[in-house]
Parts: structure tokens; sequence; C-alpha cells
């Protein structure tokens, strides 16, 4: 759950205040029953989750992923900086599904100027700013956090083609009255399937994935996953320096540590330095039977200090404890991955842009 969906719990509080105002006999006690029960309610899940972290006795590192880390990692982008990342990212959600986003802006429009649909303004528009809040903190305003203001948008797309509905009734014909807001809605839901009908019916798995995550190994990981798996047991650890967390699930193997991928431990942030000596001692103290090194990144990228520290780390600790026992190589825009497991092949520099880099604990290599 994301901490930033407290934002719509308090638009519905603001909506059950306007509620209350609007009522034709106005008793203070009721309305302070009313609010108190809505509080009460929105704060029991919260309350039964603090007890159980804290009766499983971890409430500690609850506490610092959930609130001390989480207030230091909204600083890493500044004010200034909050109207470019809104636009480079919502931008193409708005070219994609632009109908949509149109419809809902007309529905916007008619519960504020509308005289029928008026009565729908407080629930609609506190709903619309508290899922615009509860993406807007830190200012990354990343895709996949739009989905907290989509039901408020399906809602304003429902009344805005209820506004044409309106706007055409008094058109002879009941079909004819019907017709212009149906086939808007439906061209509104249509459209963006249709432009996108390569992804949705045409396209391999392995082409969309690729085509939305860039190099990041997500098809891949399957296959580096199932040598992990194949080459282990069922209690043997793994470690990853760098990101794919999905390998751990796709292997069945556990971590070696909490920090699932690297990025807390490297991103601009007080608590980083702290972080990354936790997750480099925990993967330390596990010894765990393979230590992955995940390189996704161009070679013309630059290089953050922290992650140069975490690298040097990694092949200082690789090179005494660990054998290189493969490398499994591929370059994205083309389907050319290969696993390669040859002595002589891993001394030489990967041959490909990407590479997942193994190493086998050298007490285990004997067999």
């Amino acid at each position: 759950m994301k901490q930033h969906g407290a934002f719509l719990g308090i638009s519905g509080f603001v909506f059950l205040i306007a509620i209350i105002s609007n009522r034709h006999e106005r008793k203070a006690r009721s309305a302070v029953r009313d609010l108190v029960w809505f509080v009460v309610a929105g704060l029991i899940p919260l309350v039964l989750c603090f007890l159980y972290v804290y009766y499983s006795g971890v409430f500690d590192r609850f506490w610092f992923w959930a609130f001390t880390y989480a207030r230091a990692y909204l600083t890493q982008i500044q004010p200034d900086g909050a109207t470019f990342s809104f636009l480079s990212n919502f931008y193409p959600l708005f070219k994609a599904t632009s109908p949509i986003w149109i419809l809902a802006g007309l529905g916007c429009a008619a519960v504020l100027l509308s005289g029928p649909l008026k009565t729908h303004r407080w629930f609609c528009l506190s709903f619309l700013v508290g899922g615009f809040a509860a993406i807007s903190p830190g200012y990354f305003f990343r895709p996949h956090y739009f989905v907290l203001i989509l039901p408020s948008v399906a809602l304003l797309f429902g009344l805005g083609v209820e506004f044409l509905r309106q706007i055409f009734k008094r058109m002879e014909g009941n079909v004819l009255r019907l017709a212009i807001p149906v086939v808007t809605a439906l061209i509104a839901l249509l459209s963006p399937i249709a432009s996108h009908a390569d992804i949705f019916f045409q396209s391999s798995l392995f082409f969309v994935t690729r085509a939305t995550y860039g190099g990041h190994p997500l098809s891949e990981a399957k296959t580096i996953s199932r040598f992990l798996k194949d080459w282990s047991a069922p209690e043997d650890r793994i470690g990853i320096i760098g990101s794919e967390p999905e390998m751990f699930f796709y292997s069945k193997r556990r971590s070696a540590t909490g920090y699932l991928y690297h990025y807390s431990v490297i991103e601009p942030q007080p608590y980083a330095r702290q972080m990354m000596k936790e997750m480099t001692g925990e993967i330390e103290s596990a010894a765990p039977r393979f230590l992955l090194y995940v390189q996704v990144e161009p070679i013309w990228y630059k290089v953050p200090e922290s992650v140069r520290e975490l690298v040097q780390w990694y092949r200082r600790y690789a090179d005494s404890c660990y054998t290189l026992i493969a490398r499994y190589e591929w370059t994205p825009g083309r389907n050319t991955p290969v696993m390669v497991m040859d002595e002589e092949a891993l001394q030489k520099p990967p041959q490909q842009d990407y590479y997942v880099v193994i190493h086998e604990r050298k007490r285990l290599t004997d067999r």
C-alpha cells in the first residue's frame, strides 16, 4: 500500500463535511458522530497494521521504511522541477488515451457549470483533488502513480457523457438523442485500443516487455532464474547487486538481504550510505550460494559516486569469496540473448550491451 493514499481519505472527509453542511437539519451531535465514525473507520486498518508489525518485533524497521526513509525519498526532486516532471510523465498518458481525458475534462466542467450535474460537484472534485494530491508528493509523477486518480477520471468521463446526453435530449427521436453521446463514448473507449492494436492483439510478450521496459531483463529473468533453481537447493540464498528482484520469485530462492534491489542505497538521500553498509553487511553475513551483478545501464551513462562505491565493494567481495561461473548477455532491440559458461569466454569482456554476471561461492564449486 502507498502512504499517499491517505489523501483519498482526506478527500472523503471533505466530502462528508459538504454533505453535513447541506443537510436541512443541522445537528452538531449528529455531525460530530458522523465525522468521528469516518475517522475511526479510516484509522482501524492502520492501527491493526501497526499492532501486527509491533508484535512481530520489526516496528523499528517498519517505521524507518514507511516514514523516516520515505520522507528522505521525497526530497530528491526540487519544487522547481515539478512542472517538468508532471508534463513529461503525463503527456504520454494523455496522448495514448486523449479522448478519455477530454471527455473527463468535459465532465469536470459540467459539474462546475451545469445546473443538473452540480449535485455531484463536491464528491467528484474532492475525489479528483485527493487523487492528484496522492500522486504529487516528491514530484515524481511516475506513470503508474496515476492509477490513484483513474477512479475519479472514470466518474468524470461518465458525467461528460451524461452532459452530452443532456445537450441533445431535446432532439427528436430516441435513437438520435442517444446516438451522439453513445457513439462519442464508444469512440473514446475504443480509439486507444485501436491505436495500440499491435500491442493488444499482435505483438509477442517479449516485444511488449522490451518496448515497455527497454533493457531491463524482465523476459531474460526467467531463463536466469531457471539456471539458479537448477543449480541450487531450496534453502540456498541469492544475492543480487542491481535490479530484477523478480528472480527471487522465479527461482523460488530467498534473498540474502532485505534490500531486494539497490536503488534505495544509491539515491541522493541522507540514509543511503547507512543503507548501503547494512545491505553489504547482510550479504556478507548470509554468504549466499550465488551472487549476481546486473548491468542494465548504457556504457555512456554517468555513474554516481554511490554506484561506484557499491561496485567496488562487489568486485572485492566477489573476487575473494566467489567464482565466476556464467554470464547472461543481451542487447535491447535484438533478440540475441546468450548464456556464456565457457571459462575462456568468461575471461573476456561482455560482447553485448547488457548482462547479468553469476558467481558461485568458492567452497561449492568443486563438484
